[in-house]
């Protein structure tokens, strides 16, 4: 496990991890506790003391690597998703309370991504593009919906609780919205299907709320920040920040900054159109690009 300066931009401090290759990673609510799932089925727990982090306890061995984890909002609880199954831990003993077996069609179903709402309701996306709503008290399923072609790998859930987004290979943002259903005593909330955003061409890895808006981040390396009503979109680049790299636009030329050495590249040639339009040629035919 490494922690990261992220105003020096460099390693800060580096912890070995008991279970091999580490797959997943959550801090509680007040940023004190650290629970790191492995490949051997470890949950690692440690916490941020002084600026340090220190080794806490391991948790009781599983069967089977340990793909997500989520703390619940008290810290109390660890909610853990692997291959065909999620588990809930009490963080104080370390020992499983509950376990949840997911459905399978024919082959193993990962569990890729968690949530946990303040009502003890577990939301996860697996391999097969299910969204499934499970009771984490009585270790029961509530609802499933088979949302995405392909696995959902990231879920976020907004701050007042009432929205979900959730994407994955299927590049494809879903939102679910929570309503209230019936009348008077009878009254009761579902998460029902809202709208959906098509801004990704490439697997959404990472999802994550901020006020109104929803950031997102996946394979194609862009961060794109959108919301809606109304509809925005905004996308940032993956470029090199400074001062690792910088660029001269009068002279087409960028530095790039390395750890021994420098580099500098240089636009290249190209021609350029009476439309101002630069022409590239290729073998077969020749395409027209705006400069």
């Amino acid at each position: 496990m490494v922690e990261w300066d992220t105003e020096k931009l460099c390693v800060k401090n580096t912890v070995i991890l008991t279970g091999y290759a580490a797959w997943c990673l959550d801090v509680n609510l007040t940023n004190s506790v650290v629970a790191v799932g492995t490949e051997q089925g470890y949950v690692n727990l440690y916490s941020v003391e002084n600026d340090d982090i220190v080794y806490k306890k391991l948790f009781d061995k599983q069967e089977g690597r340990i793909m997500c984890c989520k703390f619940d909002h008290t810290g109390n609880i660890l909610v853990t998703g692997s291959v065909d199954s999620i588990r809930v831990w009490n963080v104080e003993t370390g020992q499983a309370t509950c376990r949840m077996s997911v459905a399978r069609r024919g082959k193993e179903t990962i569990v890729w991504c968690l949530a946990v709402l303040s009502d003890n309701t577990v939301v996860s996306g697996d391999s097969l593009g299910r969204l499934t709503f499970w009771d984490s008290n009585l270790g029961d399923q509530i609802e499933s919906y088979t949302t995405h072609k392909r696995d959902i790998l990231s879920i976020a859930v907004s701050d007042d609780e009432k929205s979900l987004y959730f994407s994955g290979v299927d590049p494809v943002i879903m939102q679910f919205v929570k309503v209230n259903s019936g009348s008077g005593k009878q009254t009761c909330a579902k998460w029902v299907k809202s709208v959906q955003r098509n801004i990704h061409e490439h697997d959404v890895r990472a999802l994550v709320t901020h006020d109104n808006k929803l950031i997102s981040v996946g394979a194609d390396g862009y961060l794109t920040i959108s919301s809606y009503p109304p509809k925005w979109v905004t996308r940032i680049p993956p470029m090199i920040p400074y001062p690792r790299s910088s660029v001269c636009a009068l002279k087409k030329i960028l530095l790039l900054r390395y750890s021994n050495y420098l580099e500098v590249w240089k636009l290249g040639s190209y021609a350029v159109n009476k439309s101002g339009n630069v022409i590239l040629n290729n073998i077969s035919h020749m395409k027209n690009i705006k400069q």
